[in-house]
């Protein structure tokens, strides 16, 4: 069972609605990256994206030496805890939105097939290839006692 007392009920609908649009092209490996020249985002990145003003996070260009089609991004933000340093995450939701989600896991899991079966969002989104809208259903699913809208597409 997950504790809902702390979530923020009307930014994960926000994260659910944005999950569905067909705003966002869905990738894997990392929050965001571009493959040959085409923005991607996984689920956790879609979060990052559309919280990241308003908790101080911002997207910065990565060199991770890969291939020359693949350019990855990562978040960045200041250290509290180290003045004039920088924080940053590329594969988890960052601890700044995770917080402000109401999340106490970097990775959040939802429940899936059985009612006792339970998986990270970015094992579904990566390792699965769950599309954006079963994601989207299982966040509502598990987060906010049950679907509030859209179909159930694959």
């Amino acid at each position: 069972m997950h504790d809902t007392t702390k979530l923020n009920i009307p930014a994960i609908r926000e994260w659910v609605a944005a999950l569905r649009s067909g705003d966002y092209r869905q990738g894997n490996g990392r929050l965001v990256k571009e493959v040959n020249g085409e923005r991607q985002h996984c689920c956790l990145g879609v979060a990052c994206d559309l919280f990241a003003e308003r908790v101080g996070i911002e997207l910065k260009r990565v060199d991770l030496h890969r291939d020359d089609d693949v350019v990855a991004f990562t978040y960045v933000w200041p250290d509290p805890e180290i003045p004039n340093s920088m924080v940053s995450e590329g594969d988890v939701l960052p601890g700044l939105v995770m917080a402000y989600l109401g999340f106490n896991q970097f990775d959040p899991h939802v429940d899936v097939d059985e009612p006792d079966d339970e998986t990270s969002l970015t094992h579904l989104n990566d390792a699965r290839g769950w599309t954006f809208k079963m994601i989207a259903d299982a966040i509502e699913t598990t987060y906010l006692g049950g679907k509030t809208d859209g179909p159930d597409e694959g």
